[in-house]
């Protein structure tokens, strides 16, 4: 306690004059040998008090430079903490907000989902009472034209991508056994134009444009029925599934004119019913359709070839039609929907339009073109294969997401859209060539129906999976096309079967021989 009062008196009497005195006492000490220093004994007791006071200092002096920086190191380590903590909070705020988003989309669409199931059951029960009336009248060979039920949704129910099996793989197609060319060889095909499937039945439907037939088989049971009481029929749709389908043909009291027809087929005693017709002035069927699809709100979509102007139709039952012009096309035959987006695809142009249809106040439908997929400069086929783009595009379906699968016939190609700006994802791979298709169809279980207009076989029985990496396009003949086929040339750029072209053996006396079989037929009866 002594020795800390001596340091503090020290400290305390110390000034500059003191320092520099210290400061030459130490210089001598360090500078002259122990006998020559000149200091007496109690300079050098002030001295050794001086340099225990420096001591002293210098130690608090590095004590607190030594809290400063920790201080400091504190200091920024919580700054940093509270930067951290501001962006998670920010973080968390947008998850939180997109949380929100999606259960409040998860909400509509289960809203959305449970009032369409409403609807199905409502529509049912309605079927089920028409039905049952039906057994009981003894005239049940007529139905009035009031009585066709309402249509299923237009939501796809196949999810392309769920055939992914693994990150980072592509779609693909596989060649089947061809139990169905074996079914279809003994009914015999001309000209198939359109397929769709019934997903509660499981039937597949097809129909023939040259041969005047829809053919409704079930794979796994080896059974068909024909409805052979339509003309020319050149679209199918299912129209409500488990019980019927629309059809685009010729009109029966005006042949050569457009009509649509709904079949039903889950009877024992199919029969027809007319939704429109060219007789049926209201709906202004006046020129030629093509394609054939339903709307958000259930009305049946087509596509006139008008002159000039090509429009995309809308057909109410038992109200009439509506039309909207189609800038820029030339030649529209295919159409597919999903909710309000249509997708019409044009043989001419090479070009796909993607518009935006709402049908659901009849009194303000409203159409536009959203986006155009187009076709550049004419490159070989192999090339193109892998590139935004088609040769001669052809048939198109969505998925319950909203991709669009687009074929191109004579790019003997399939191709992934994006379901937001319809940009091209990547080719469907397959271990096969892929025919002239005219249409195709994909159920939810990945079977796949490709109709070829042009060769001998006229259907593919394909299933759709996965494959790591896409394999590289396979042609016909193995050969890489460059420039038109002659054949395109010869029909001025028309397909042959837009310009009513039939198939070889047409050309030569008619049916093959094996349609001299009797085919099992379902019949029908025509109930206007």
């Amino acid at each position: 306690m002594r020795d800390e009062d001596h340091s503090e008196e020290i400290r305390k009497r110390i000034d500059s004059e003191e320092i520099a005195e210290k400061l030459d006492d130490l210089r001598q000490v360090l500078s002259e040998s122990a006998e020559d220093v000149k200091l007496t004994r109690k300079q050098l007791e002030n001295l050794e008090d001086f340099l225990e006071l420096a001591k002293c200092r210098t130690h608090k002096a590095k004590k607190a430079k030594e809290a400063a920086m920790i201080a400091e190191t504190e200091r920024q380590a919580k700054e940093q903490q509270r930067e951290r903590d501001r962006v998670q909070a920010m973080l968390a705020e947008v998850q939180r907000e997109r949380e929100q988003r999606e259960r409040e989309m998860r909400t509509r669409l289960h809203v959305a989902e449970e009032q369409a199931k409403v609807e199905d059951v409502r529509r049912s029960l309605e079927s089920s009472l028409v039905e049952r009336a039906h057994s009981t009248e003894s005239e049940s060979s007529f139905v009035e034209d009031d009585e066709i039920e309402e249509p299923t949704s237009n939501m796809p129910t196949v999810d392309f991508l769920s055939f992914i099996q693994s990150d980072g793989a592509y779609l693909m197609l596989k060649k089947e056994a061809d139990n169905v060319v074996n079914t279809l060889t003994r009914e015999g095909l001309g000209y198939p134009l359109g397929v769709a499937y019934d997903e509660k039945l499981k039937h597949w439907l097809i129909c023939d444009r040259n041969l005047n037939k829809i053919i409704v088989f079930n794979m796994d049971e080896d059974d068909y029925k024909i409805c052979d009481g339509v003309d020319n029929p050149t679209a199918v749709i299912i129209y409500k599934e488990g019980h019927n389908a629309a059809i685009l043909c010729s009109d029966k009291e005006s042949p050569g004119q457009p009509a649509i027809y709904i079949y039903n087929y889950n009877t024992n005693d199919p029969y027809i019913q007319c939704f429109a017709s060219h007789s049926q002035k209201k709906y202004g069927l006046n020129h030629q359709l093509r394609g054939l699809a339903k709307s958000v709100s259930g009305n049946l979509l087509s596509l006139e070839h008008g002159r000039p102007a090509k429009k995309l139709r809308v057909f109410k039952r038992d109200v009439g039609g509506k039309g909207f012009e189609i800038r820029g096309s030339q030649s529209p035959c295919f159409i597919a929907t999903y909710r309000s987006t249509v997708a019409v695809s044009d043989l001419i142009v090479n070009k796909v339009f993607i518009l935006n249809l709402d049908d659901r106040d009849w009194g303000n439908v409203s159409c536009q073109v959203i986006r155009i997929i187009e076709s550049g400069p004419e490159i070989p086929l192999d090339v193109l294969a892998n590139q935004n783009g088609f040769r001669f595009v052809a048939g198109m379906q969505f998925d319950i997401n909203g991709h669009l699968l687009i074929g191109d016939a004579k790019g003997h190609s399939i191709k992934l859209y994006d379901s937001t700006d319809y940009n091209f994802l990547h080719r469907v791979s397959s271990d096969f060539v892929l025919p002239y298709v005219s249409s195709f169809h994909v159920n939810q279980n990945g079977e796949c129906m490709l109709l070829d207009v042009k060769g001998h076989k006229k259907v593919h029985w394909v299933k759709m999976t996965s494959i790591p990496d896409i394999l590289p396009w396979m042609g016909p003949g193995g050969a890489r096309e460059n420039g038109r086929r002659q054949d395109h040339q010869q029909n001025g750029g028309r397909s042959d079967y837009q310009n009513g072209g039939r198939p070889d053996y047409q050309q030569h006396g008619g049916r093959p021989d094996y349609q001299q079989q009797k085919p099992r037929r379902g019949g029908y009866q025509n109930r206007n």
